[in-house]
């Protein structure tokens, strides 16, 4: 079976779904592979992002940020789910527009770039990882027999089990 491409998208490109796809390509590989993308890309990662990753999964060799235009061009991978990442995009619709339907989902993860004091950003990218790391262990874990409406429902579900709110 090829792996489940899934799709991490924040505004930037630069912090969350950065994380994401680092945390899921250690773990998960050869299941699942995990790429990043975003509507505003900046120049590069965020450095606390970075720090995050290298702290924890010892690698960073080959971030870096992309629009998510780059996943509907001709040669792209299929993307089979796409995770947005947003604290302020629940029930809007993905504007991305991808090849072979991917399922949609959603997991509300808050912005750590909007923390303008560098030590409290710092701490805010490691609760960012300690969320993702709970939310993509538990996505692992989904039979890869699911699909469908039944799995994007899980994956959403995912979101809201592991939320600040639970």
């Amino acid at each position: 079976m090829p792996p489940r491409n899934v799709l991490f998208l924040c505004s930037y490109n630069a912090g969350r779904a950065m994380v994401a796809k680092g945390i899921l390509n250690a773990f998960a590989s050869p299941d699942y592979r995990a790429f990043a993308a975003g509507d505003e890309p900046q120049p590069t990662p965020c450095p606390e992002a970075l720090s995050v990753l290298a702290r924890h999964l010892e690698t960073v060799q080959g971030v870096r940020v992309k629009h998510w235009n780059v996943f509907s061009r001709p040669g792209a991978p299929t993307i089979d789910i796409v995770i947005n990442l947003s604290d302020t995009a629940e029930g809007e619709i993905c504007p991305v527009t991808l090849p072979g339907r991917p399922l949609m989902a959603h997991w509300d993860i808050t912005d750590p770039l909007a923390v303008t004091d560098s030590s409290a950003r710092r701490a805010a990218f490691e609760q960012v990882y300690q969320e993702l790391y709970v939310r993509v262990a538990d996505l692992i874990d989904i039979p890869l027999v699911k699909t469908g409406k039944k799995l994007e429902k899980t994956i959403n579900a995912i979101g809201w089990l592991n939320s600040r709110a639970a």
